[in-house]
């Protein structure tokens, strides 16, 4: 019963925030009636009640993600076991919030299918090279910056290992 009028009270007073503080390590933007307005300058920013302008606020340090494991065969047929870490900071906020629907997960499904490509085009004796890294991590370096609006620091190869993979169902 006390819950729901806490939240009750929280909601209402909500519907009344005519201000947000933006810290250092944080960048965002403002909605006006759902349509981009501005960015939020640091630290104490002025808002119009009522929810006529919401605000986003985006965590910009430095992040790692873990992009896990890819069972793929390479152009000669050899079964092949990737998986790396991603290392990126988000460089555009509007571009991160507006333009993609969770972009963490579209910034890991981009990493799996560039990687996906490169294993499938290169025979096992390329993808040891040291060039198979250099050229994953230029393709996705362009693609985070031009469409999520993130700068890919690095990326590090967390397996790359020849592997059998046995394929029970064929769906």
């Amino acid at each position: 019963m006390f819950e729901k009028l806490f939240d009750f009270i929280l909601n209402f007073l909500e519907f009344f925030r005519c201000a947000v503080i933006r810290n250092q390590y944080e960048d965002g933007l403002v909605l006006r009636m759902g349509k981009y307005h501005r960015d939020l300058k640091l630290g104490f920013n002025f808002l119009l009640p009522f929810y006529l302008e919401r605000f986003r606020l985006v965590n910009i340090v430095t992040k790692t993600d873990n992009i896990g494991s890819q069972s793929l065969y390479s152009k000669d047929e050899v079964g092949v076991l990737v998986s790396v870490f991603i290392r990126y900071k988000i460089r555009n906020v509007k571009r991160w919030i507006l333009e993609a629907e969770n972009p963490a997960e579209v910034l890991g499904d981009v990493t799996y299918g560039v990687i996906g490509e490169h294993v499938l085009a290169k025979t096992w004796e390329e993808i040891n090279r040291p060039q198979f890294h250099t050229d994953i991590f230029t393709t996705l370096k362009g693609i985070a910056s031009r469409d999520l609006g993130v700068s890919l620091e690095g990326i590090q190869f967390c397996d790359l290992t020849r592997s059998k993979t046995f394929r029970i169902l064929n769906t």
